[in-house]
């Protein structure tokens, strides 16, 4: 009898791996169905300002800064047929 090499073992083991993985990403929805998700949302603008303007004329040693952030955002997917749905996101304030 053969005795099976690391080669062999570590190659089945990513094959069955690959087949795990491959066969949750396989999904079909139709009307009705609704997915939750939650995960990170970063809001990062971008900071950059010149000085603020009263009637026209800049106000010198004005600016405005603003701060990025992240949150927990939660979406709900609301299937209305196979092409068409509606994903409304939720998240605390920033």
């Amino acid at each position: 009898m053969r005795k099976p090499t690391i080669h062999s073992l570590v190659a089945g083991s990513l094959a069955l791996t690959g087949v795990t993985l491959g066969a949750g990403s396989v999904e079909a929805y139709e009307a009705g169905d609704t997915i939750l998700r939650a995960g990170v949302i970063s809001v990062q603008p971008d900071e950059s300002s010149s000085a603020l303007k009263l009637n026209g004329a800049p106000l010198s040693g004005t600016t405005v800064g603003v701060d990025g952030s992240e949150q927990l955002g939660l979406t709900a997917t609301l299937y209305v047929d196979r092409e068409y749905w509606c994903r409304p996101l939720g998240r605390n304030s920033f």
